[in-house]
């Protein structure tokens, strides 16, 4: 809801027609991705409170993709057992998706250094503490057709199409793993 759909975790079975889950690329046709995205959306995912925690149902044959929060979800389970262990020191890179714990042993901030999408550099670096940086962009994952189109594997929830942006890449720094890897995508698109 915060991201007007723009993070969208019911996206499985346009990502999977695009390949980009199966490792066989293909361009589906408009007609399919009509098809597909009539049983998306967060309205089609039902969530009830119930005892034992929450209760997730999936409506009108929804299927759920969560690697848009994967790397941020496990980075958040990391500074968790960092906690845990009483670990107050401390880095983790799950490749777009840095978390840093404390500072450095010297007391010095930890430096991130945030790629450059045009080339093996860094755009920037960033000085942190307790804090999570991810980035998120198609520059990574992406196929180029018989046709010489390119389609990188973040899609447009509301397309079905890969998106299209002069925007190379978005870096969310935080204090939550997961949302920053949620916000990171949502931003992008």
């Amino acid at each position: 809801d915060a991201t007007e759909g723009a993070f969208d975790p019911t996206l499985a079975p346009v990502l999977d027609a695009w390949g980009f889950t199966k490792d066989e690329r293909r361009v589906p046709s408009a007609d399919e991705l009509k098809e597909l995205l009539s049983h998306t959306g967060c309205g089609k995912v039902a969530l009830e409170k119930t005892a034992d925690g929450w209760t997730v149902t999936l409506l009108d044959g929804a299927q759920l993709d969560l690697g848009g929060i994967a790397k941020g979800y496990a980075s958040d389970r990391v500074a968790a057992i960092f906690a845990q262990h009483g670990i107050t020191s401390g880095t983790i890179s799950l490749g777009g998706n840095v978390y840093v714990c404390g500072a450095k042993p010297n007391g010095q901030p930890w430096v991130v250094a945030i790629q450059d999408p045009r080339s093996d550099g860094y755009a920037v670096t960033v000085a942190l503490t307790d804090s999570f940086a991810v980035t998120s962009g198609g520059y990574q994952r992406y196929y180029t057709a018989p046709d010489g189109t390119v389609y990188q594997h973040i899609l447009d929830p509301k397309t079905g199409y890969p998106v299209e942006s002069d925007l190379l890449s978005v870096s969310i720094l935080c204090d939550n793993g997961t949302m920053a890897d949620a916000y990171s995508t949502a931003l992008y698109v």
